[in-house]
């Protein structure tokens, strides 16, 4: 494997380095109106949430007149934790997600359907596994539809919601996820395909608002990171990893079909476009069944009362990225020996991985997507 310093970027060839710059040249935001303006004060609010530290959110309003021929409402569904399979879970992990179940019930944004809460991943397809995660997206309406009193229920609200994703997952690799109608609305590129919430469900508000034209995240560039990563892993060959990371790695491999797909504009629940790859493309079977057994024999978290009063009492007053920090140090301690079943096959898993989305970006480089 070759590796271009100007470029940043691991390739096979002179003709694959070139479409590969590229692809990473192409990747950029819309230049629209008003992009920057909203970014910064997205920004400025998720620094207001994810620090009890700051008591005001100072906004600054904006007007979204010139855009009102351009939006669509997307509906969403609405459906309980009370409704899921729980034959695959813990006891203490289903007595959890119904604690959660009863506090969305009774929360103010939800019941007055301010906010939205959707549940995705293995939540929202109802099978649990002990690889889950807490995956939630919470859709915010336009700021300027919110007040001091609000944004205050907001960040108790997230920091509730941590406190259960947290304790669902403790090694879980990613926050809350928040949209904005703001972002959305200006054209921003969400983080995850907006049609896809028609597969999802979740408590409170029943739709929000987009611009046409804005249902799908940037197609080409994640599949470029992922491919890096991969490659970044086996040139450095890994000797030492907490298992927080190799979950990480397990979780990149299963988006590498999902990213292939829609690197050609091709979107869908990413169990379907596992099953869509498996089906087309029957090379990467047999590698890609070694790393789905890894994930199904994934070890079941436990539940300490210690980890509990420790997020619960952090979370009131420090930050999100240091009672995050502070988790995983504590989750090493509790799952250090679990590590060692893993390591010694550490970097099989990442060739296979490595293997699987090499013969993707051959056909994508050959027909030059």
């Amino acid at each position: 494997m070759n590796y271009c310093r100007k470029e940043k970027l691991f390739y096979v060839n002179q003709k694959e380095l070139t479409w590969l710059t590229q692809i990473k040249t192409l990747n950029h935001k819309h230049n629209l109106e008003y992009q920057n303006v909203i970014l910064n004060q997205i920004k400025s609010f998720y620094k207001f949430l994810n620090n009890p530290v700051i008591k005001k959110f100072d906004l600054k309003l904006f007007a979204f007149d010139s855009l009102e021929n351009d939006l669509q409402k997307i509906k969403l569904k609405g459906d309980t934790l009370l409704n899921i399979n729980f034959a695959n879970s813990t006891s203490w992990r289903k007595k959890l997600l119904l604690n959660i179940d009863s506090y969305l019930k009774k929360n103010y944004l939800i019941k007055n359907e301010i906010i939205s809460l959707q549940f995705i991943g293995s939540i929202g397809s109802k099978n649990l596994i002990s690889y889950s995660d807490f995956d939630c997206v919470v859709i915010l309406p336009l700021m300027k539809s919110l007040n001091d009193n609000l944004n205050l229920k907001i960040k108790r609200l997230l920091r509730k919601l941590r406190y259960f994703s947290l304790q669902f997952d403790p090694i879980q690799h990613h926050d809350i996820f928040i949209l904005t109608e703001d972002e959305l609305i200006s054209g921003i590129k969400p983080f995850y395909p907006l049609s896809l919430f028609e597969h999802s469900w979740g408590y409170g508000r029943n739709h929000f608002y987009t611009s046409k034209n804005n249902l799908y995240p940037e197609n080409r560039i994640n599949f470029l990171i992922n491919n890096q990563y991969f490659r970044s892993l086996s040139e450095n060959n890994i000797t030492n990893i907490s298992l927080y990371s190799l979950k990480y790695i397990l979780s990149s491999a299963f988006m590498i079909p999902v990213y292939f797909y829609n690197f050609k504009n091709i979107y869908g629940l990413k169990s379907e476009l596992i099953k869509k790859a498996l089906g087309e493309h029957r090379p990467i079977k047999s590698n890609f069944d070694l790393i789905s057994n890894y994930r199904l024999k994934w070890p079941q978290p436990k539940k300490k009362l210690i980890k509990k009063v420790i997020l619960k009492s952090c979370l009131k007053y420090l930050s999100y990225e240091k009672v995050n920090q502070l988790n995983k140090s504590i989750e090493y301690y509790f799952y250090n020996r679990k590590i060692k079943l893993y390591l010694n096959d550490m970097n099989t898993i990442v060739s296979k991985c490595l293997e699987i989305s090499n013969y993707f970006t051959k056909i994508l480089a050959r027909k030059n997507y």
